[in-house]
């Protein structure tokens, strides 16, 4: 499954005890993720999976004060989602891929691959942030045209791979439109307006 939605059990003897609670335990890492039933009975029971690495899990249903049942396995597989923008300027900015399954912490040993490239050469991750739902990269200055692909291959195996590029209709550009001329330690009012460049890199 992805690595979010309803998951739901089925065995014997559910109600047996005070509680019930379902635990997914990452074989890799060993966290222990502990949820509680959006829904249940004897028989039954519903719960609903967060935004969790991909990876192979154990679950199990734990009943207080009883323990814990038998395992079974659980592949979350990653997924992603459109991006925000597949285009930014030739100066340089963030691109922002969001999905799920995404690793929390990088590097780690377990995610068989975290990388840029454009054409054949590697580009350095320079991460903004990073979470199980979105990447977010900080992009170098470049020029126009200039193609990028992220590329993720999770510890299942899966792969997702994301383009973009840098346009010159992408990047903004500033005037001067008052004096380019002010004295020193004297309040000035700088006034600035804002242009797209469209067919030269600033």
């Amino acid at each position: 499954m992805s690595t979010s939605g309803d998951l739901t059990l089925t065995g014997q003897r559910f109600n047996l005890g005070l509680s019930i609670k379902v635990s997914l335990q990452n074989k890799i890492t060993k966290v222990v993720t502990v949820l509680t039933p959006s829904d249940s009975n004897s028989t039954s029971i519903t719960v609903t999976v967060p935004n969790l690495e991909s990876g192979y899990y154990a679950v199990r249903a734990r009943i207080d004060s009883f323990g814990e049942s038998n395992s079974l396995d659980l592949t979350l597989n990653p997924s992603k989602d459109t991006l925000p923008q597949s285009s930014i300027s030739v100066m340089g900015g963030q691109i922002t891929i969001p999905g799920w399954g995404f690793p929390s912490t990088w590097p780690n040993s377990y995610y068989s691959k975290l990388g840029l490239t454009t054409g054949s050469i590697n580009i350095p991750l320079d991460f903004v942030s990073l979470s199980t739902t979105k990447i977010v990269l900080r992009i170098p200055k470049g020029i126009n045209s200039k193609s990028y692909t992220f590329k993720l291959i999770s510890p299942t195996g899966v792969t997702i791979t994301a383009s973009f590029s840098q346009s010159n209709t992408n990047t903004p550009t500033v005037d001067l439109t008052s004096t380019g001329t002010i004295a020193p330690n004297t309040l000035s009012t700088i006034s600035l307006n804002r242009t797209v460049k469209s067919t030269t890199t600033p």
